[in-house]
């Protein structure tokens, strides 16, 4: 089976292996949701000790025999040394048997349920879960997982560099240790800014540039343009909680052999465009799933076949529709095809109903991934501070200090 995701980061955008799902075409959508306060909210990082569901949906009328392990990552994303049972309680396998099959007019799939098991100690997983008769992986989910041991305070402006000053942000970040026993910052800390909860376009570690232990108080920022990343643009944006009437950006909508249809708007490139502030609500690349079309429930919504046109001469790379709604990925479900009759990108995708943000990114030797977005630095978006902490003398990576703001 696959294990955890080694990752190499730089300041630009990063070339991630994102693959999350393993069976492409055949997972449909995969949330981690909120059992406590917030219900249904959409997770990726949790405090150690709360309860957490992992909902998802496989695009098939049967139900599978599946079950779920649990690896333990460094900092990285790459495997840890730890075993099981220095994370776990109990046995690594648990089976899923709690799944519902679909109630729409449209769309056969099954929805599974799995809580997330108590884990005893912080840090970064991947939750793999496998079909039981083949060991064929359906998908990998991964989740970080946090215990407040120090305190984060973040500042932002604008690039100290003069070429970045109107498209990217600087955060300086300074870390309270409370008493935690670091020795020596360089190799007992490591600190990320993640941007949208996108882990292909963060802030890498950084060197710190003041270090007061007898205070316990850390300091990092760069003279050198290292704490600096892209704002990109507000998101767009459309909506199909609806499929009796057309919702916000969606130009048509019809049956093809019994599968709904959606035709969005077309979209325009944002290259060298004045920055426009959003009109609409937005989430910074995340959705919220709905149908207003019944009175709702997580097995009455309809699967669609969502059109994305971007207008644009074609570029030299490869152009994608991306948000957190498949994790950021790029492959081949999610890339787009020039159709030089109507001079634009196309791509349909087997969407739940809901309302998403999206935007355009391509891989590109010439070109930068947000070529299609522009970027501005009044863009507001969502960053995440992590500190992951190897106490001296231990071989693992604790997830000790997180922190969310919004600009």
């Amino acid at each position: 089976m696959l294990g955890c995701i080694p990752q190499q980061f730089t300041t630009s955008h990063k070339s991630l292996p994102q693959q999350e799902k393993g069976m492409l075409g055949k997972v449909g959508l995969v949330e981690l949701i909120s059992q406590s306060a917030v219900k249904n909210r959409q997770l990726s990082t949790i405090p150690l000790g709360s309860s957490a569901l992992l909902r998802f949906d496989l695009l098939e009328s049967d139900f599978r025999y599946i079950s779920m392990k649990i690896l333990h990552c460094n900092a990285d994303w790459s495997r840890s040394v730890l075993r099981d049972l220095e994370f776990l309680e109990v046995y690594n396998e648990f089976p899923v048997r709690d799944y519902n099959f679909s109630q729409t007019n449209y769309s056969d799939y099954t929805t599974y349920r799995a809580e997330l098991p108590q884990l005893t100690k912080p840090g970064n997983y991947i939750f793999q879960v496998y079909d039981e008769d083949s060991d064929q992986i359906l998908f990998n989910k991964r989740v970080s997982v946090y215990k407040t041991a120090m305190g984060i305070n973040v500042s932002l402006e604008r690039a100290d560099n003069p070429s970045w000053r109107n498209s990217h942000h600087k955060i300086d970040y300074t870390i309270n240790l409370m008493g935690l026993n670091v020795i020596n910052p360089l190799q007992d800390l490591k600190v990320y800014v993640i941007q949208n909860n996108n882990w292909a376009n963060l802030i890498e570690p950084i060197p710190p540039m003041e270090i007061d232990l007898g205070n316990g108080v850390i300091s990092y920022t760069s003279y050198e343009n290292l704490n600096s990343i892209p704002a990109i643009n507000e998101f767009r944006f459309f909506d199909t909680r609806t499929i009796s009437n057309r919702g916000l950006r969606v130009q048509d909508q019809y049956l093809i052999k019994g599968q709904p249809q959606v035709i969005l708007e077309q979209d325009n490139s944002k290259f060298a465009k004045a920055y426009s502030e959003a009109f609409q609500e937005d989430f910074d690349g995340f959705f919220k799933i709905g149908n207003n079309d019944f009175l709702e429930t997580s097995l009455n919504t309809e699967y669609v076949n969502v059109n994305f046109n971007l207008k644009s001469p074609p570029e030299n790379g490869t152009v994608y529709v991306t948000g957190r709604f498949n994790n950021w990925e790029k492959n081949i479900i999610n890339q787009m095809v020039y159709d030089s009759l109507s001079q634009s990108y196309k791509a349909k995708l087997l969407m739940k109903q809901g309302y998403y943000n999206y935007r355009y990114e391509i891989i590109s030797q010439e070109l930068d991934f947000y070529h299609f977005e522009g970027s501005h630095f009044q863009t507001k978006n969502t960053y995440e501070v992590y500190v992951y902490y190897r106490e001296p003398g231990t071989v693992y990576d604790q997830l000790a200090g997180y922190k969310v703001f919004v600009n």
